[in-house]
């Protein structure tokens, strides 16, 4: 009997990976999406899958989705920052890795307007599973989404043009959204213009077919909702701090990106971008379209052995090296020889 008991625990680190639905069921946090497993087979299909979920005590009685599962494997390993959508094409997300490679990643995970920190993370045979220290909020509509970032200045110009149902209307759409500070600077600007041309502002800052994440984002022009109007968009560097930088209309940058409103995207600009050709008589407002597809999840990584780690309150930025796959396996085929051998000679000296 001792000797079983010894082969089986020293066996049990090399047994088969426990799927996403195993690693939900084994966990006593998680126990309301346990009771959801039935209901979500994907959990514990080939993949592979992310799978973001609130614990319970994170979830409480707050309104939102109980659980996000992308179409991909989001490895925090080696992901600093990435964008995904759920199995369902509805519900976008920003993984935001301050700490890629550290055993205690500090990852910042953004639906919409919301955002919650990771507090577990363990990799299963069919993806990865993270806990959540909060729930996940619905997607809300465009206005609501730029009211809630800071973009009211915005807002009130566009329902004061008759824009309301048109921006809350559209699919598809990406809006690039001078945040308050913005609209102060250029209030002088704003207030020589007539109606029509505020109307004209405010449509050039709508691409109406097209959802840009910032992942996607790069030297081009952006067709607008003001007919013939584009918007170049450049990179370059920025001379203080060295990192790249967004500018549009060669002028205005991007403050706060990937705000995902129902449909769309919104980013936060520092400037009020106006075109070089106002438009001196009526500016019709545009029917509302359906827009353009969702972008498609941007994250592919390689699912290995399961392992898990705990994130902790550490703000720790050292990075470990990860080993190649190929070393990886080699050395758990190395281990899993040895461990057989062993158990061999075990089992011959109890028979003995």
């Amino acid at each position: 009997m001792l000797a079983f008991a010894l082969v089986s625990l020293l066996a049990a680190p090399f047994a088969a990976a426990q799927t996403i639905a195993d690693l939900v069921r084994a966990n006593p946090q998680l126990t309301r999406a346990a009771a959801a497993i039935s209901a979500n087979p994907q959990w514990a299909a080939a993949g592979p899958y992310t799978l973001l979920v609130p614990t319970d005590g994170a979830l409480g009685n707050a309104a939102g989705l109980g659980s996000f599962l992308a179409n991909a494997a989001i490895d925090h390993r080696t992901t600093g920052y990435a964008y995904a959508i759920d199995t369902t094409g509805t519900h976008r997300l920003i993984f935001d890795n301050y700490t890629p490679g550290n055993p205690n990643p500090e990852i910042h995970v953004r639906f919409g307007t919301g955002e919650v920190r990771t507090t577990s993370q363990q990799q299963a045979s069919n993806g990865w599973l993270y806990t959540l220290n909060g729930p996940i909020p619905p997607e809300s509509r465009a206005l609501a989404t730029l009211e809630a970032i800071g973009a009211t200045s915005f807002v009130s110009a566009v329902r004061s043009a008759g824009l309301a149902t048109y921006v809350d209307g559209i699919r598809g759409f990406t809006i690039l959204a001078p945040d308050n500070d913005a609209f102060t600077a250029a209030r002088a600007t704003i207030a020589a213009l007539t109606p029509d041309q505020v109307r004209a502002v405010l449509l050039y800052h709508i691409i109406p077919t097209e959802i840009l994440v910032s992942t996607q984002l790069g030297p081009r022009s952006l067709t607008t909702s003001l007919t013939g109007a584009t918007i170049p968009m450049t990179l370059g560097t920025d001379p203080k701090e060295g990192h790249t930088v967004i500018t549009l209309n060669g002028q205005g940058r991007i403050t706060l990106a990937d705000s995902f409103a129902v449909g769309g995207n919104v980013h936060l600009l520092n400037t009020v971008l106006v075109p070089a050709n106002l438009p001196s008589g009526a500016v019709a407002i545009p029917p509302i379209t359906g827009g353009g597809a969702v972008p498609p999840v941007v994250v592919t990584t390689t699912v290995a052995a399961a392992t898990t780690t705990t994130t902790t309150a550490s703000a720790a930025t050292t990075t470990a090296a990860r080993p190649t796959q190929a070393a990886t396996n080699s050395a758990v085929g190395a281990a899993a020889g040895s461990l057989s051998a062993f158990i061999g000679g075990l089992l011959a000296l109890v028979a003995f």
